[in-house]
């Protein structure tokens, strides 16, 4: 007896009842993860040999193996595959499907399961190579003509086994293999492959992987697949079949694709916006496998797929990713973001519904949504959809404009929208960001313009102005650095007549510090400064860049 993959199961009252009901060989035999079955099911005595001309014939399969059996150890839903052709030094030479990754951590319900892994297991045959944790192959030699069906398990994870019955008929031959898939690299549900040829037959494919084996006599096959889900239409097999050749004791490989799988569906709701810093965009993805909705559809938000992750949250157009009202992208704050993707999942109906919180950069900004394999979690290349949205500058008024500007709005009429917005202005930093953000909105009036709140270590509270595409670079310390084409606007440090906010209303603010004059103390007309040194009001990803905060429905900071 040989056993591949410590563990136990089942009590020794048990497996001595079954040992006394057979009469056969004592033993365990680990089959899985934690699992074990009594060697009793899995070999047997050499039979006599059989008169010459006489075909020798298997002994029947216990049904537990089909049914799984708790008390044997065998779990249910398995994929059992019957081989009766060794090679001719009575080695069967095993293939099963590839390994997952054994790096990241799963959960598959065992304390012992820490990492993905696929496990071998048997007994009853001797190991002649392979059968090793996370390998694809394993041969093991079986006596012929045996009384009973030799076991072997492959099994990745707690997901359900292939379980190979091997029987050596002492006519040798070797195995057909391979993978019958979608483009999502998914397993065919319900699909089949039938060899014909000297031997042959049909196997069901492995759920979720797709695996087939197919245990032949040497000689010449022809391979094809079939079956396909409902609602497939019109998809085919690519090859429609397969020609291999099957020397004693070889193996061969036939692979198969459904030219059809999962479709991703990514929908904006709008295609170009105004990089207004108030703008929502509603937007919904749909997953279908075989024209039918994916519920808990896995799929992988890209934003800016052709950045770097850090290029995606420090340049170009800023455009924040929310689910009901809650931020799912960028990752991380504004002091230390991250533009790492993002994985989302479809409710019960195959979709995701999400919006978009628009910022003040104008420019292209692109999301790629792509499907994650059910099976292994990969990404699938071949169910992918893109969307971009165009975000463009409300206005081109921009850094030297901003005093004239302002100046103009000073006869807007009090019924007029500017004029409403200009008279909820108070003397505050926070009141005048707010103001100048709501007028930086319309072309009209400082379309072109965007205003950051920062937090000084003089002059308290200031409002940053400066051009819509030239945000304030956040370190990761939180301070905030802004360019030389940048305004600074410190009520706290306004030495002119009245204060900041009625000068402005007045039309009267000519001059404000550039931000190198305002870090450095420099001496500017109308202001006392020393050297400041502006933060962030807040790690949410509000300003510099980003969306304003606003009452907006569906927005995210």
């Amino acid at each position: 007896m040989t056993a591949v993959r410590r563990g136990s199961f089942g009590s020794s009252t048990a497996r001595a009842s079954v040992r006394q009901r057979f009469g056969l060989l004592a033993g365990a035999v680990a089959l899985g993860m934690g699992l074990s079955v009594p060697s009793v099911f899995m070999g047997g005595a050499t039979a006599a040999p059989l008169p010459r001309g006489t075909t020798p014939k298997p002994p029947p399969v216990p049904s537990y193996w089909y049914t799984g059996s708790e008390e044997m150890g065998i779990p249910g839903g398995g994929t059992v595959m019957l081989f009766t052709h060794p090679d001719k030094e009575g080695v069967f030479r095993l293939t099963g499907p590839e390994p997952l990754q054994t790096s990241n951590s799963v959960a598959c319900g065992s304390t012992a399961c820490v990492y993905n892994h696929l496990d071998w297991s048997m007994s009853g045959g001797e190991v002649k190579a392979g059968c090793g944790a996370n390998t694809t192959t394993c041969d093991v030699k079986v006596a012929p003509l045996g009384k009973s069906w030799t076991g072997v398990m492959n099994r990745q994870n707690n997901e359900a086994p292939l379980i190979f019955l091997l029987w050596n008929s002492d006519q040798p031959g070797g195995t057909i293999s391979g993978y019958v898939q979608d483009e999502d690299h998914q397993g065919v549900p319900g699909a089949s492959v039938t060899a014909t040829g000297p031997s042959g037959g049909t196997r069901t494919v492995q759920a979720g992987t797709g695996f087939y084996a197919i245990n032949v006599k040497a000689g010449d096959y022809l391979v094809v697949p079939s079956g396909v889900p409902k609602g497939v239409g019109d998809a085919r097999y690519k090859p429609r079949s397969a020609a291999v050749s099957m020397p004693d004791g070889g193996n061969a490989r036939a692979d198969f694709t459904l030219d059809t799988g999962m479709t991703v569906k990514l929908k904006l709701a709008q295609s170009s916006v105004p990089a207004d810093g108030m703008t929502v965009v509603s937007g919904t993805l749909t997953v279908t496998e075989y024209g039918k909705p994916v519920p808990d559809g896995h799929v992988l938000l890209e934003p800016q797929p052709s950045m770097s992750y850090n290029a995606a949250v420090t340049t170009g157009a800023r455009v924040a990713i929310c689910n009901s009202g809650a931020r799912m992208w960028p990752i991380g704050s504004l002091s230390t973001p991250s533009g790492r993707s993002i994985d989302v999942a479809t409710d019960q109906n195959g979709t995701y519904d999400f919006t978009l919180a628009v910022g003040t950069v104008p420019g292209p900004w692109e999301l790629r949504a792509v499907a994650l394999n059910n099976w292994s979690g990969e990404v699938s290349s071949a169910a992918t959809d893109y969307q971009t949205l165009d975000v463009k500058a409300p206005g081109t008024i921009g850094y030297q404009g901003f005093f004239a500007a302002l100046s103009a709005l000073k006869g807007a009429s009090a019924s007029s929208e500017a004029g409403k917005e200009l008279a909820t202005m108070v003397d505050n930093a926070p009141s005048i960001a707010e103001v100048l953000a709501e007028l930086g909105s319309s072309g009209n009036e400082l379309g072109g313009l965007a205003v950051s709140l920062v937090e000084a270590t003089s002059g308290g509270p200031a409002v940053f102005v400066y051009d819509d595409s030239m945000p304030p670079t956040v370190e990761s310390n939180g301070d905030v650095v802004g360019g030389d084409q940048t305004w600074v606007l410190s009520p706290g440090q306004w030495k002119g007549s009245g204060v900041l906010s009625t000068a402005m209303q007045d039309g009267k603010l000519y001059r404000a510090p550039t931000y190198k004059e305002w870090a450095n103390g420099t001496r500017v007309l109308g202001w006392s400064l020393t050297k400041d040194q502006a933060s962030l009001s807040t790690t949410n990803f509000e300003y510099n860049g980003w969306a304003y905060p606003t009452f907006a429905a569906g927005a995210c900071y």
